[in-house]
């Protein structure tokens, strides 16, 4: 008998010695390396026996490797360095300035397939999962997915479409991520999707759009670039609701902020100056502004359509080339906005009168803005705190 259990446990103790051979130093976490002195070099090698929450830390390098997948809802196949299927996966990278996913060039060849090659898809069951300290760069698609992602200090650059495309029913997490010349955008929330948390992140020629999604919260990010190109704001709202705190922005080509098709946005302590229009509202969005400066450029710093409702007070509304409020296509019941207790950038209320068109000026359009009282002095708003020449200083 004992010498049974002698046997026994020799032969556990040996099964324990082959299997620490076999796993990596701390169970879950597998470690990537291009010098082999890693469990992988591949990182999609990692992803294909991790398990749910496991950790994949990956070292510095350039990681470009292509693997052909295909995904069921699109019929065809693409390319994706990364694909992962596994619940709660947490990618750290060494830094995002080390660890480099994508080709050191864009190749257009490669949009023959759907999307072109990605950095980074999520399907289905890549719920919960987490990337940080990486950048992705030179593809289609920096990150696609289907689930909740945080994405922590990495960065998307040169991408011939967006950053992140996310449908995730329960949210997405931005912090203290960068966003640099992405075609498409930096981020794009696709819904029904809900629960957008963007936060201490810059976007640079990168702008984020939002359609069909709900609970966005958007607070101490910047923004940076002509978006003329795509021809849409700097932050657009498409039939969805969330509020922009403490952000600035400068430089947009069309308008910094966009509510459109019903949408409610709440910009509070902000401070968004803009080449071509501060805020563009239509078909009965709701639009409430607060403790903010709002700066239009060629065009009107407020342009309103089909009966948007917008209230702004508190803050400075300063024109340039354009109108302080234009208002087109109100054919509904009478309506006034509410534009009282602002700072115009100057207390002649005829001037001010002069560039605000709306049922005063044409008696088809069934709104009045409301501007009066105003503020004769400047007003001591959040967005005054914001100076825009340390913010350009990051970027030389």
């Amino acid at each position: 008998m004992g010498s049974s259990i002698i046997q026994r446990l020799w032969w556990l103790g040996a099964c324990l010695l082959v299997s620490a051979f076999l796993q990596p130093a701390y169970a879950g976490t597998w470690r990537v390396e291009q010098d082999g002195s890693g469990d992988f070099s591949d990182i999609q090698d990692a992803v294909d026996v991790a398990a749910t929450g496991d950790t994949i830390l990956i070292g510095p390098g350039n990681y470009n490797q292509l693997h052909e997948i295909q995904i069921p809802a699109w019929g065809v196949p693409t390319k994706v360095v990364v694909s992962v299927d596994v619940e709660g996966l947490v990618f750290i990278g060494a830094g995002r300035d080390q660890v480099i996913v994508g080709p050191d060039e864009f190749d257009p060849t490669d949009m023959s397939m759907m999307a072109g090659p990605m950095g980074f898809f999520g399907g289905y069951l890549a719920q919960a999962w987490s990337v940080e300290g990486i950048t992705i760069h030179n593809m289609y698609f920096g990150i696609y997915t289907y689930g909740r992602l945080a994405l922590i200090s990495c960065r998307s650059q040169d991408l011939y479409g967006t950053g992140i495309i996310t449908f995730a029913s329960q949210g997405l997490i931005s912090d203290n991520c960068i966003f640099q010349n992405n075609r498409d955008g930096g981020i794009g929330g696709i819904g029904p999707a809900t629960g957008f948390s963007i936060v201490n992140s810059e976007f640079r020629n990168s702008q984020l759009y939002f359609q069909n999604c709900q609970d966005i919260s958007i607070s101490q990010c910047s923004h940076f670039g002509d978006y003329s190109q795509a021809g849409m704001s700097g932050i657009s709202f498409d039939y969805s609701s969330g509020t922009i705190r403490s952000c600035t922005g400068e430089g947009f080509g069309g308008s910094a902020l966009g509510a459109m098709g019903h949408s409610n946005m709440q910009v509070l302590d902000c401070n968004f100056q803009s080449f071509g229009g501060g805020v563009v509202a239509t078909e009965e969005s709701v639009v409430v502004v607060e403790n903010s400066i709002i700066s239009g450029g060629q065009f009107s710093t407020f342009s309103l359509y089909s009966g948007a409702q917008v209230t702004v007070n508190g803050s400075h509304i300063i024109r340039t080339n354009g109108n302080y409020v234009k208002c087109q296509h109100f054919t509904g019941a009478p309506m006034a906005l509410d534009f009282a207790h602002n700072f115009w950038g100057t207390s002649d209320l005829d001037t001010i009168a002069a560039y605000i068109w709306d049922g005063n000026d044409d008696p088809g359009l069934s709104v009045i803005i409301d501007y009066d009282p105003i503020s004769e002095v400047p007003l001591p708003v959040e967005g005054q705190e914001k100076s825009f020449g340390g913010l350009k200083a990051m970027f030389r």
